[in-house]
């Protein structure tokens, strides 16, 4: 019996599932394997999602796509159309899900051998990290954040859970899903050296150390929680740490609305990289937690990276700014007229 390419998605998407992936993750594979498919089986100048009936075709091509027909000369097509109109970081993933794809066929003894070998990688560019140009952005946001604003409601003023949401992200670098996913539970050990337990990507748990700084900001941001909701509000260990003026769960657009009003009551909008929000505060923190002497493996288990290849992003770009520094330094000016 033919295996069908449809067929085998399922039982590799089931198998990951298994494993505690995400659904989010597992429609991201679903959306890569089957777009690269679709350029696989598609007629020559045809793009997948085009109005053209022929294009209508390919969902039921793909359908009755063989697996044995995924040969070598078939992937670089596939993956050739692909690069044309995407992006190279979509391209390293969408090869990288193919290559587990086949990976996990060659297990179920479904192939002999996994095609995607001569298929060449892409590489993935080489992207500086994206950090807010400020010299203290955490000084000048947590100030911000602790200041009334006078545009907002008096319901809606919260300075202690602005500061403590502040203070979170750039003493700890986490990232957003992970500061929405925390609970009360999550702050760990004895009053001195507590601990905030992250669950990453992938599922996967670290601790990072409470300095004492941090471990009282919270503290005060708990006690006002139990003034605005009632003596009880934190009761549950398994509610949630950061939270709305309704007490619900701060969501993922809530987090960034609050965190780009700080910035623009900071007056530091423009020195934010464009999309990251967030982001640029994780970037920072790691930023100068490398200035300041942190090594690369010790950032990589700060941060929650997988590859110490994501961290060392962090290493070059501190390089970038000292060799700045020393080209505009009085001595190295003295050397160069000598040149």
């Amino acid at each position: 019996m033919v295996a069908l390419f449809p067929e085998l998605v399922d039982d590799f998407l089931d198998a990951l599932r298994a494993a505690k992936r995400s659904e989010h993750t597992l429609s991201g594979y679903r959306n890569d394997l089957y777009g690269v498919a679709g350029r696989i089986v598609a007629p020559v100048g045809v793009v997948a999602g085009d109005a053209d009936p022929l294009a209508r075709s390919v969902a039921q091509r793909v359908g009755a796509l063989a697996v044995d027909s995924l040969d070598p000369r078939a992937l670089r097509r596939g993956f050739g159309s692909w690069a044309s109109d995407h992006a190279e970081g979509s391209l390293v993933r969408a090869w990288t899900v193919w290559n587990r794809f086949f990976v996990h066929l060659v297990d179920d003894d479904v192939l002999t051998r996994n095609p995607m070998k001569s298929v060449p990688k892409p590489k993935l560019p080489s992207t500086a990290p994206r950090s807010i140009r400020h010299e203290n952005p955490a000084a000048l946001l947590m100030a911000t954040a602790a200041s009334v604003d006078p545009r907002a409601k008096a319901t809606k003023r919260w300075p202690e859970r602005d500061v403590a949401l502040v203070a979170t992200f750039c003493v700890t670098g986490i990232r957003l899903s992970e500061a929405v996913s925390l609970n009360l539970n999550s702050i760990t050990g004895p009053a001195g050296a507590r601990r905030l337990q992250v669950t990453g990507k992938g599922k996967k748990d670290r601790a990072i150390p409470l300095q004492p700084g941090l471990e009282s900001i919270l503290d005060r941001y708990l006690a006002t929680r139990e003034d605005r909701h009632g003596p009880g509000a934190i009761d549950d260990c398994t509610a949630a740490l950061l939270v709305h003026y309704d007490g619900s769960r701060l969501t993922p657009a809530r987090i960034q609305y609050v965190v780009e009003q700080l910035y623009k009551r900071a007056g530091i909008r423009s020195a934010v990289p464009g999309g990251a929000l967030v982001h640029a505060l994780r970037h920072s923190f790691a930023s100068l937690a490398v200035e300041y002497g942190a090594d690369v493996v010790e950032l990589r288990d700060l941060l929650g990276h997988s590859s110490l290849a994501t961290t060392s992003r962090y290493l070059d770009a501190n390089a970038s700014r000292l060799r700045e520094a020393v080209a505009g330094h009085p001595s190295q000016r003295a050397v160069d007229a000598f040149r």
